[in-house]
């Protein structure tokens, strides 16, 4: 009978892993190198768990995604197993950067710059806009350009310690303002209206003056002015971009009465008795007349007038186109004083004188007198 004896070796011992990797993730280097060494090295099989769930074999493994990576080694030969865990760093975030809202470019209106401004909410980042030729002011490379013309701008932005870049584009636009303004109202001011309102219509959307250079503004209030003086008279409505539109109105004046002349007196007599007041109108193409006799209204509408009662009559003549009136005054006075008349001695006719001599004698006011005798039987004597 044989012995035989069998010496059974234990080996329990797992192998030490020690994960490692090259560089952190950027958007300048998007991938990373990951190893693993254990002992021994000939029999360890590597598997690497990544953040995404995905399995990597190997004992050197590229990976694109940060986070904890876990690897085990497995002796192939013992089948003792080991793990570790590292962190792979990533900076894959876009720049943290706020860009302001763009105006519209509004030459020849002001401004006629327009600054396109982005606003960093984190440090180390790298500026650059382009833009159409000649077309921008300033530093290209700052975080604000100024730009002189409409078009598309890009800006790019890019974080100086990960490479990672982000870019937008801008576009300025021509400011077309819109504004409209429309002045109403009167053109003269006259004799009826010393005054006229102008209206200014338009949407509100812009600040309203108004202007005259030789003109006076008798009182404004808001889009509508008075106006007690010819002239010209400017509406301008102007926009936040210094764009304006305006509307002019010139206001001419008529203060032209008519020219009016009356005799200074005319009398009245006893034969006729009446006076007869004519009157000389001029410098209207359309006049009213109205005759007043002592302060009173008379019917009477034309330039003739004939006068019964003695006093003051007042002619007035109003300008149709204006309202102007001109005034002018005649007095009638009467001539109605008999002469004093005596026709003398009487005389008797006989046949030895058939014929008498009669003279009398007049007397009344300086001028000439008319006389006439009168026979019995009413023939009017030579």
């Amino acid at each position: 009978m044989f012995d035989t004896t069998l010496l059974v070796e234990v080996d329990t011992l797992a192998p030490e892993v020690a994960p490692t990797f090259d560089q952190p993730l950027t958007c300048a280097h998007p991938e990373a190198s990951l190893q693993a060494s254990a002992l021994p090295e000939a029999s360890v099989h590597y598997r690497w768990l990544a953040p995404t769930g995905a399995v990597l074999e190997g004992w050197q493994v590229t990976a694109t995604a940060g986070g904890l990576y876990e690897v085990a080694a497995e002796d192939s030969l013992s089948g003792c197993l080991a793990t570790d865990t590292l962190h792979l760093p990533a900076m894959l975030n876009p720049p943290q950067v706020v860009v302001l809202p763009v105006d519209t470019l509004a030459p020849p209106c002001v401004p006629d710059t327009v600054w396109l401004e982005a606003v960093p909410l984190q440090s180390g980042l790298a500026f650059q806009w382009l833009g159409p030729p000649n077309a921008m002011v300033g530093a290209t490379t700052a975080p604000a350009v100024g730009v002189v013309a409409v078009g598309s701008y890009a800006l790019v932005v890019t974080d100086t310690s990960s490479g990672c870049a982000w870019d937008t584009t801008l576009t300025v636009a021509q400011h077309t303002s819109g504004l409209q303004v429309t002045l109403f109202g009167e053109s003269q001011i006259d004799c009826i209206r010393p005054e006229v309102s102008l209206v200014a219509a338009h949407d509100g959307s812009g600040t309203l003056v108004w202007l005259t250079p030789d003109g006076h503004f008798a009182s404004i209030a808001g889009d509508t002015a008075v106006v007690d003086s010819p002239g010209t008279y400017i509406a301008r409505v102007t926009d936040a971009f210094g764009c304006s539109a305006s509307d002019t109105l010139v206001v001419a004046a008529s203060f032209e009465a008519p020219q009016l002349s009356l005799p200074d007196s005319v009398a009245r007599t006893c034969a006729p008795p009446e006076a007869m007041l004519v009157a000389v109108v001029a410098g209207a193409d359309s006049v009213s007349l109205s005759w007043a006799h002592d302060g009173l209204p008379l019917p009477a509408s034309g330039d003739t007038l004939v006068a019964t009662d003695a006093g003051t009559y007042v002619l007035a003549a109003t300008n149709l186109a204006n309202g102007c009136v001109a005034f002018d005054t005649a007095v009638v006075w009467l001539d109605t004083v008999a002469p004093a008349v005596d026709a003398g001695q009487g005389a008797t006719l006989t046949c030895a004188q058939p014929f008498a001599h009669l003279q009398g004698i007049v007397a009344g006011p300086a001028g000439a007198l008319g006389l006439f005798w009168l026979s019995p039987n009413g023939d009017t004597l030579p």
